[in-house]
């Protein structure tokens, strides 16, 4: 079955022997529209857009957004306009619904993706400590890295040595020093930038004299 016109400039040419009640009307024109009358179903999107429209800008409160749910809504009610039952409720409370479906539907996509997207971020902006230790470890030997010590805290130093040298994760560790581990992490953390810092200036100084 083709798709019905929903969205263009013309008029179309209302059916003969409507309703004037535009309630009344909009249901026939439903109804019609079910048993496969393209040119039906035109003129009740023709008739009922304005007002889909202004429901939908109510709930998403973007023009953009608004016409991109009433082109789907429109769509979907042609789709589906053999399931509507006049008995049970008007035709514009049946678009409505639709409306609504979709305007959630979109909102929920929306905040999703921009979950995805401050996920993103934070992957990017916040390297996790075992990660950058373990980055540092892969690209300084390890006499950079024990040349570098002397460089930290006695509580950097120490956090270095229980996770590098001795193994342990960051949790044992933490509770070997008895302190919380996202203490422990925070040491990790200023450790290894004060680390990644010496190797690289010592890399750089021996490049420097070759």
């Amino acid at each position: 079955m083709p798709e019905p016109a929903t969205s263009g400039p013309a008029v179309p040419r209302l059916p003969t022997n409507l309703p004037s009640s535009a309630a009344e009307r909009w249901a026939v024109l439903l109804v019609v529209a079910g048993n496969g009358d393209q040119a039906s179903f035109e003129v009740l999107a023709h008739e009922v857009r304005p007002r889909l429209r202004a429901y939908a800008l109510h709930i998403l409160r973007n023009a953009d957004d608004a016409d991109e749910v009433i082109q789907e809504v429109l769509l979907e009610a042609w789709r589906s306009a053999h399931r509507y039952d006049p008995s049970r409720g008007r035709a514009t409370s049946w678009l409505g619904q639709i409306v609504r479906h979709r305007s959630i539907d979109l909102i929920r996509r929306t905040a999703a993706r921009r979950s995805r997207e401050d996920r993103v971020v934070v992957r990017s902006a916040v390297v996790d400590v075992d990660d950058t230790l373990e980055t540092v470890l892969i690209l300084a030997d390890r006499d950079s890295v024990r040349a570098a010590l002397p460089g930290l805290t006695d509580l950097q130093r120490e956090a270095v040595s229980f996770v590098y040298y001795d193994g342990m994760t960051i949790t044992e560790a933490a509770r070997r020093l008895g302190i919380p581990v996202p203490t422990m992490k925070s040491r990790l953390r200023d450790a290894v930038r004060r680390l990644r810092a010496a190797v690289n200036a010592n890399g750089s100084g021996s490049r420097g004299g070759a």
